[in-house]
């Protein structure tokens, strides 16, 4: 139960060829179908916990009104009912709307249930816009391929560049994110990447995203990301200028009490007592306790050790803003 079959690297040196591949195998083993209250014959296999992933099982509760992690719970203790309960609500979803929705299934496992509205653009797609594209030339640090998330971080290492003050090597990073799924859209984002302690930054403002599509309807995808690319040049300039501000600038908690310095970071980060304290130690004796850049980096560092990759993904678009 729940073996979602995702893969999991964090190296450097990978390349396209090596990620198409874990790619193209987790596509293959797709298998999509629509359901409606004349599919009785499906009814078996979608009432069955034992078919679900964790993400397909939160997807149809979400879909059909249940709430997945109760009805988890309780199939521990009492297996049948878990089951009934799951076929009652799907029952319950034809009666009220009259209208089925897709199932998607990976590796013989379901992992999600999408409406009609739903468009979908599957991963492999994703790295065939890649392929046409100077991404497709970098080494991927980071790989996380699973049916519910593409999270790839791709390593531009042609033109580095230092920040005022710190001597470490820097390099442009571009964070590629889809959903086979519904749990994010495919984007790719402009970041860095901070070498002697890896951490990653992505930059949040709007202009540093570099393609963004919902998977709702139709658009001409690839077009829009070339031409996006081609601006990249300034952008990288724009980011460089940025982050040497940041290295002038005294941070928002430098002249602030502990007590407030921990309570506006715990507030904007939504971290715990003790994380909220390894950061404000990070950022006061490793990183030098004074300017925005510190506190960046402070922040960056955390969140390389995070497991969750939503929730590393949230503090690193947030370290800029807060810091």
């Amino acid at each position: 139960m729940f073996d979602n079959g995702s893969t999991f690297v964090q190296h450097k040196g990978l390349d396209f060829a090596a990620v198409s591949e874990q790619v193209n195998a987790l596509c293959e083993s797709e298998n999509s179908y629509k359901v409606s209250s004349s599919t009785s014959d499906m009814m078996s296999r979608l009432s069955e916990i034992d078919n679900y992933s964790e993400f397909g099982l939160g997807s149809l509760g979400r879909l059909t009104g249940f709430p997945a992690k109760f009805v988890t719970e309780l199939y521990n203790s009492n297996h049948s009912l878990a089951n009934t309960i799951l076929e009652d609500r799907i029952k319950h979803y034809f009666e009220r709307y009259e209208k089925g929705f897709t199932v998607r299934e990976f590796n013989d496992q379901i992992c999600g249930a999408v409406t009609d509205k739903y468009a979908f653009f599957d991963d492999n797609q994703v790295m065939e816009i890649i392929s046409s594209s100077e991404l497709s030339n970098l080494e991927f640090q980071t790989v996380h391929v699973s049916p519910e998330r593409l999270h790839l971080r791709a390593l531009d290492t042609k033109h580095p560049f230092t920040v005022k003050g710190d001597n470490s090597n820097m390099y442009f990073m571009y964070y590629i994110d889809n959903s086979m799924l519904g749990g994010c859209s495919f984007k790719v984002r402009l970041g860095v990447f901070r070498q002697v302690c890896s951490n990653g930054l992505i930059v949040p403002a709007r202009n540093f995203t570099i393609c963004k599509q919902v998977h709702r309807g139709k658009k001409d995808i690839m077009s829009e990301f070339k031409e996006s690319l081609e601006f990249i040049s300034q952008k990288r300039d724009d980011i460089i200028n940025l982050l040497n501000d940041c290295a002038d600038a005294d941070s928002k908690i430098k002249n602030l009490s502990d007590e407030f310095r921990s309570e506006y970071l715990s507030k904007r980060l939504a971290t715990s007592k003790a994380e909220t304290k390894k950061i404000i130690d990070l950022y006061s004796f490793t990183y030098g306790g004074k300017t925005k850049w510190d506190m960046v980096n402070a922040i960056t560092e955390f969140a390389r050790d995070v497991k969750s990759i939503e929730r590393r993904e949230l503090l690193e678009s947030k370290a800029l803003v807060i810091a």
